[in-house]
């Protein structure tokens, strides 16, 4: 699935499509939700997607959002990253799959920087060697803190 493309419309379709098939109802509340995420350029938390929900006018409740994102992530729609809020309290942070794309996830600021793809499949290949786990690159987000944030420059510095 290469998401997303010039034709949002095209592409809520066809993740509505996908989202049908492994057995689920595709409400207007899900269709808003799928466009908030079309429309992100980064991951965002359950929370996030509530709030921009209710901005556009929708009231849908944080946790219908966080059951339908757990949903989609469960059938391999999104990614999900276990980010870390301001008082250490985690949450998770979800963003659409698209094409193959490796990213670093500050847990501080949310920033998100893509990540050279040999650079990351040659990390994740040297962790796999070292660990003996077989590990996926299908979900391939890293997680940790930028040099900001690192140098108490962030927001959470």
């Amino acid at each position: 699935m290469t998401i997303p493309s010039e034709d949002h419309a095209a592409d809520a379709e066809r993740i509505a499509a996908t989202w049908r098939r492994r057995g689920a109802r595709i409400t207007p509340r899900r269709r808003e939700l799928l466009d908030v995420l079309l429309a992100a350029r980064g991951h965002l938390t359950a929370l996030d997607v509530a709030e921009l929900l209710h901005d556009d006018g929708s009231g849908v409740d944080v946790s219908t959002v966080h059951r339908s994102l757990t949903d989609l992530h469960r059938i391999g729609l999104v990614y999900r990253v276990a980010v870390k809020g301001p008082r250490g309290q985690v949450s998770h942070a979800y963003r659409l799959v698209g094409p193959t794309e490796y990213t670093a996830f500050c847990t501080g600021c949310q920033e998100v920087v893509p990540l050279p793809t040999p650079v990351a499949l040659r990390a994740a290949r040297s962790l796999a060697r070292a660990s003996g786990f077989e590990l996926s690159t299908e979900a391939p987000a890293f997680s940790g803190s930028c040099p900001a944030c690192r140098d108490g420059q962030g927001p959470t510095g």
